[in-house]
């Protein structure tokens, strides 16, 4: 076999997707999942997508009376329709009104019943709703995933049949590898598209009403400890702070000392020069 192997071996290859019937375009599967009518011969045609793959997101702000009541019932909700909280971030302020943003994952065949059930809970402030149509997306990830496979498998057989060269098995197993590659990215990326098509996304702020109370009654064991502990370090303060005075005048203490010794050593000297 020549050195041009290679190149024969990637119009082998093309050639075999060509005539593959699984090879299919994106925009051939796409005319398989539309349908084109005709209605009166006025040849106006209509043409409508089946399996419509929707990912459908939205944003709600709501004001309840009690966060406590509303928390309850939310997590009983979205776990009775299969879904389930995927972020919860709660603020409290004594005297003032709590707030709350929280996010949520539900089957996209219960995001219009989950709307409605906010909708009772409390006053909608605010709500935006988003259905984006990733049809075409998916039924073209879906087409290169097709032919991805396939080439994996005329490569596959191509490799088992090979006894070639070094050269030509090593360019065959590359392009193997990269088509390997290939299929695990595009199976990643439809994945991911099936999950948010599968679980709807809602993210919802909440602000309660009623004003968060977090004071407790303290018992009077507690209360007397309480004060025990505040006049012990009352009194530890008064020992540092007066220790700290006494610090503090030690130099003026030692100086108003010299000065007045220094009259009465004078005066004592005086007298004893008269004696004499």
């Amino acid at each position: 076999m020549s050195a041009r192997y290679p190149l024969a071996l990637v119009t082998l290859i093309a050639a075999c997707g060509a005539a593959s019937p699984d090879n299919e375009p994106a925009a051939a599967m796409m005319s398989k999942a539309t349908v084109d009518s005709t209605e009166g011969g006025g040849g106006a045609g209509l043409v409508v997508v089946l399996d419509r793959k929707v990912v459908h997101t939205g944003s709600a702000s709501i004001r309840v009376d009690d966060w406590k009541v509303f928390d309850a019932a939310l997590h009983a909700r979205v776990d009775a329709d299969g879904g389930f909280v995927d972020a919860l971030d709660v603020r409290h302020t004594d005297g003032a009104s709590s707030y709350a943003t929280i996010t949520l994952r539900v089957p996209a065949a219960r995001w219009d019943a989950l709307l409605d059930w906010v909708g009772t809970q409390g006053e909608v402030e605010s709500l935006t709703v988003h259905g984006t149509d990733v049809t075409a997306q998916w039924i073209d990830l879906d087409a290169r995933l097709r032919n991805a496979h396939n080439t994996e498998a005329r490569l596959t057989e191509l490799l088992a049949r090979q006894s070639g060269s070094l050269d030509n098995v090593l360019a065959v197993e590359r392009e193997l590898s990269r088509v390997r590659e290939e299929i695990e990215t595009q199976d990643a990326q439809r994945r991911g598209l099936d999950a948010q098509v599968a679980m709807s996304t809602l993210r919802l702020s909440a602000r309660v009403e009623t004003p968060f109370e977090t004071a407790v009654a303290i018992g009077f064991g507690d209360e007397a400890a309480h004060t025990l502990s505040a006049s012990v370090g009352l009194m530890g303060s008064v020992a540092r702070g007066s220790a700290l005075l006494l610090v503090a005048l030690a130099p003026w203490l030692a100086a108003g000392t010299a000065l007045l010794l220094l009259p009465w050593m004078a005066a004592k000297r005086m007298r004893r020069a008269r004696g004499a």
